[in-house]
């Protein structure tokens, strides 16, 4: 019966997403920020919006799962 996945399985799902996902985003982030910036620098464009929007998709999922990640491994560490 396909019902709704446990939190463990959630977990699961998101830690193998972002194990895949996370150096794809990371090398899309850094090259919409190079190329953003040399818009900005080089040309003096003004239409950035692609770069800003795939920047920020990028860079919310990668922040989003490695919290997600640390947050339920348990691999806390607390500083004295």
């Amino acid at each position: 019966m396909m019902g709704v996945m446990k939190i463990e399985e959630q977990i699961d799902f998101i830690m193998a997403t972002s194990f895949l996902l996370n150096p794809i985003l990371a090398i899309v982030f850094c090259l919409n920020l190079t190329s953003y910036l040399k818009k900005l620098i080089v040309t003096k464009e003004t239409n950035t919006k692609g770069n800003i929007l795939w920047m920020c998709i990028a860079s919310a999922f990668i922040v989003f799962t490695l919290t997600w990640m640390f947050a339920f491994t348990g691999n806390t560490t607390t500083y004295q």
